[in-house]
This record gives structure tokens, C-alpha cells and sequence, in this order.
């Protein structure tokens, strides 16, 4: 399983970016935080990955720090959000604002992210807020 890849920034699009590492280049996506602080084209980024494989797909998604993969690890266990939904809750509000959010039981800023209904939303805040109540909302040496 990739968990962490270091190369050649080849390409930033609007929701991904290709890197170039051992020879091979790899598409991952990755939210709005990752790509406003892209280098320039040919720098060395160092992202934090979460691999995700479905029958006929293996789909990367890269982040800037580990607790914001743990972040986006965590949206993946609640019941009918997959990986296309947490990565716009964590590109729609950033990682601070999604965890106070969501320990706050913010449903309806939640519902703001593209994709993710009132319903939706509220199953986030009923089986996450829990465990974000101990989360730092400053993510300050996130990893």
C-alpha cells in the first residue's frame, strides 16, 4: 500500500497533481489546502497518501499532513461518504474549520460542501463528533 510518496511535482490541475517518483508518474487528488501551496512545476513535494482500491481502479489522494489524511481516513467510515465526498468537505472548509464543525455538530456548514445533502451532513456530526471533541482545531505541526 502507498502511504507516503517524495518526488517531482509534474503537474497541478484543478483538483490534482501528478508526481514524478522513481520513474513512474502518479495522478493523486488532493483538496484546495495542497494545492494553494503547490511549489512551482519541478519542485519536490512530500505527500501523505491514502490508496483506494475498487474493482477495476486504484485511486491515490494526497495530503499536505498526516492528521488531515487521519481526517479524511475518519469522514471514510461514516455509512454513505466516499472518498470523493471527504475530499470536498476537507477542500469546501479546510481542515480547521471541518473539525470544529463537525464537534460542534455543525451540520448545516457541513451541507455547504458540494455533494454532501442536510441528511448527509447530520450522519457526519452524529458519528464523528465524539471523536473530533478531542481534535486540536489548529493543525499547526499537523505531521
Amino acid at each position: 500500500m502507498i502511504v507516503r510518496i517524495r518526488g517531482e511535482l509534474a503537474e497541478i490541475g484543478s483538483d490534482h497533481v501528478v508526481v514524478f517518483a522513481g520513474g513512474v508518474g502518479y495522478q493523486l487528488w488532493v483538496p484546495r489546502s495542497v494545492l494553494a501551496e503547490a511549489p512551482e512545476i519541478g519542485a519536490t513535494v512530500d505527500l501523505h497518501v491514502r490508496q483506494i482500491i475498487r474493482e477495476n481502479d486504484i485511486v491515490l489522494f494526497g495530503f499536505a499532513t498526516l492528521d488531515e489524511r487521519r481526517d479524511f481516513d475518519a469522514l471514510l467510515t461514516v455509512s454513505g461518504l466516499g472518498p470523493k465526498t471527504a475530499l470536498a468537505l476537507l477542500s469546501a472548509l479546510g481542515q480547521e474549520r471541518l473539525r470544529t464543525a463537525i464537534a460542534q455538530k455543525n451540520a448545516d456548514l457541513l451541507a455547504t460542501a458540494p455533494g454532501v445533502g442536510k441528511k448527509l451532513a447530520q450522519r457526519v456530526c452524529s458519528e464523528l463528533s465524539e471523536s473530533f471533541q478531542s481534535l486540536p482545531t489548529t493543525t499547526e505541526g499537523g505531521g
